[in-house]
């Protein structure tokens, strides 16, 4: 990798040995990823929205990097490159990549409700209780966009 170049990576490492940590498309934990995604959802019941991603949160933790984790990994380490992801976990993070992009967000932060710019590092379970530090409602960061978390 003695030439390898600065570009970008976009990667899908999915296919390996993460399949205990499911796909958004497809119904999770009983929910249907339209009626826990979106802003009108949290909105909607921020409860049922809290405990769908609590249940990812919780598939996550149980999850390990896999071999293309490491890889990717490796590559950062060798080069300049930055990973742009889709995926919310911290897989790659675990494996040892350090310059992620997480396009649409991440599990392990939440925003405010109320200002975007504000994001707090969470790990546990988050609940209705839990306020940003002006008292608005947090919920599980997203790409800043009002489209659904796929």
């Amino acid at each position: 990798m003695k030439n390898a170049s600065s570009s970008p990576v976009r990667a899908s490492v999915r296919k390996a040995a993460c399949k205990p940590f499911p796909r958004q498309r497809r119904p999770v934990e009983g929910y249907r990823v339209e009626d826990v995604c979106t802003p009108e959802a949290f909105a909607r019941s921020p409860q049922t929205v809290i405990n769908f991603y609590n249940a990812r949160r919780r598939a996550a933790a149980a999850a390990e990097p896999n071999a293309a984790h490491f890889a990717l990994a490796d590559l950062e380490r060798a080069t300049t490159s930055k990973s742009s992801l889709k995926n919310v976990d911290d897989l790659h993070e675990r494996a040892g990549s350090s310059k992620v992009l997480h396009l649409h967000g991440e599990l392990n932060k939440l925003r405010s409700t109320v200002d975007e710019n504000e994001i707090l590092p969470w790990q546990g379970r988050p609940n209705l209780a839990d306020r940003d530090s002006r008292g608005y409602p947090l919920h599980r960061t997203s790409s800043r966009s009002a489209k659904p978390c796929r």
